[in-house]
């Protein structure tokens, strides 16, 4: 039951499945950025990126793994992300249908 009184026919997750589920998104999203970052440096050193160009493409990484990718992941599989997947758990909206980028 939510706050609207809508019975919903889900479960959900404890403490330890959204726990689980966020440190594997975390270390998923980590290991992006850092290969992200890896690209650069190798970039840079190979003299195709100037110092500045480097800076902005190792920050625009970043940016891209902590925050566009976990949304875009989490808006195309409709509330299920990689942590989420794997402990069985996903998001819903309040009338128990899947989340969309409104």
């Amino acid at each position: 039951m939510v706050g609207e009184a809508v019975a919903l026919d889900v479960r959900p997750a404890g403490f330890v499945l959204r726990a689980a589920g966020a440190a594997i998104d975390v270390i998923a999203s980590l290991v992006v950025g850092l290969l992200l970052v890896l690209l650069v440096g190798r970039l840079a050193g190979a003299g195709l990126l100037d110092d500045a160009s480097s800076a902005a493409c190792a920050i625009a990484a970043v940016v891209l793994a902590i925050v566009v990718m976990p949304v875009v992941v989490e808006v195309a599989s409709r509330g299920r992300s990689l942590g989420r997947w794997a402990v069985g758990a996903r998001i819903v909206r309040a009338d128990g249908g899947g989340i969309g980028l409104r």
